[in-house]
């Protein structure tokens, strides 16, 4: 459960790509803290953490009884949303100013939880990006063009002044042969950029045109902002996706593909909680460790290992806070409240090809547990979307239309 972790600083892009290439290869694991704001000789200044597994004989002494034991730590929490001038060039910059100075080189020993999730040792820490949050922006640059393509991006973000504390850098390899893989060989930029509206839209357009240039793409797993123009142009292979689409869906049945919706479905469960008083946003669920239904345990993927408020279920996305509340209303409350946000028929679309969901048998407990977090039911997102948009409309549902000329 440990690494041996190398930090190694960097005073520069033109030395941390250099430092990347002279180590690939040597390290299992290997990410980069940037700093996005620095100008100059400091321009893509970052701290490089370069992991291997640990052996028994690497660790502490009084970590080698249990090596595959992580000690529960204690989490720090942001209280509050932080006010819209709290992120700005100022404090950022002296964030990372700081941090770069605590981070000498250095070899040391982490646990497998702290290397890979940094942030899951804060609570709410998107908090600080104030109410209106931020975006995501992960690029990618091939090898040919990486070192120019990302010296132009980071000399935007810091010209627009718009502060990313998280900027995290990573080597990259090559893709699957899909047409729409994200992957090939060069290197990824992510940024988190706080949502300030219109001069937010124009950076990242800039961001996308560089990328454009640079013969780089976005992660579309992660982009809320780009053009379908800008798709195209960074997914060259997009007509021989639609190709094959055409040659085994000439019918565009594609459409109704039913999915197990995950987390999406913590929302609905949640509603239904509020909606009949069986909670509200300050009742507490013991997360606090793995709840056991029958014989199955029930995990979080970001275990926090506390007592979690409703709105804390939901923030932290609990598997165990949704599961303990489903149980609790029943199956009938359960499907009472299914059926009304119409994820237990087919879409009533002006569509032959919508299609019935695939729904449980069986309403025990486990099942219970599953739906509260979307698993053991199929739906089609045209439902999804129809049960959204009740619960955003005063509980009122409508069904979709199709509309002529969009």
């Amino acid at each position: 459960a440990y690494f041996r972790v190398t930090y190694r600083r960097c005073r520069n892009l033109e030395a941390t790509m250099k430092a990347i290439k002279e180590t690939n290869g040597s390290y299992t694991y290997s990410v980069g803290w940037i700093d996005c704001l620095g100008r100059g000789d400091r321009l893509g200044r970052s701290i490089l953490m370069l992991g291997n597994d640990a052996r028994p004989e690497d660790l502490p002494a009084k970590l080698r009884a249990q090596p595959f034991h992580v000690p529960r730590k204690r989490r720090k929490r942001v209280p509050i949303y932080f006010p819209d001038f709290a992120l700005n060039r100022l404090t950022v910059s002296a964030f990372n100013r700081f941090y770069y100075i605590v981070h000498p080189d250095r070899e040391v020993v982490v646990d497998y939880d702290t290397y890979f999730y940094p942030l899951d040792g804060i609570h709410d820490w998107n908090r600080i990006y104030g109410r209106r949050g931020f975006v995501q922006y992960q690029a990618l640059f091939p090898q040919a063009t990486a070192e120019r393509g990302l010296r132009r991006v980071l000399e935007t973000v810091a010209r627009f002044g718009l502060a990313s504390f998280l900027a995290v850098i990573k080597r990259s390899g090559p893709g699957n042969p899909s047409p729409l893989s994200y992957l090939f060989d060069g290197y990824t930029l992510a940024l988190d950029i706080p949502n300030v509206g219109p001069r937010m839209l124009e950076m990242s357009q800039q961001l996308d045109k560089i990328l454009l240039e640079e013969g780089g793409r976005l992660y579309l797993a992660k982009d809320s902002l780009m053009s379908s123009e800008t798709f195209r142009g960074m997914y060259p292979r997009m007509e021989e996706f639609l190709a094959v689409k055409r040659s085994v869906d000439p019918e565009n049945r594609f459409t109704s593909a039913h999915y197990e919706m995950g987390s999406v479905f913590k929302t609905f469960t949640l509603a239904a909680g509020l909606d009949t008083g069986r909670a509200d946003m300050a009742t507490r669920f013991d997360a606090s460790q793995a709840y056991m239904v029958g014989n199955r345990r029930i995990t979080d993927f970001h275990a926090t290992n506390q007592w979690l408020t409703l709105e804390q279920v939901y923030l932290h996305s609990s598997n165990i806070g949704t599961s303990r509340l489903a149980i609790e209303m029943g199956p009938t409350v359960m499907k009472d409240y299914f059926r009304r946000l119409g994820l237990l028929d087919a879409a009533p679309l002006e569509l032959r090809e919508s299609a019935r969901p695939v729904v449980p048998r069986q309403w025990d407990d486990s099942t219970l547990a599953s739906l509260s977090f979307g698993y053991g039911i199929m739906i089609t997102p045209a439902q999804a979307v129809a049960a959204m948009n009740a619960l955003t409309n005063g509980g009122r549902y409508i069904p979709l239309s199709l509309r002529r000329g969009g």
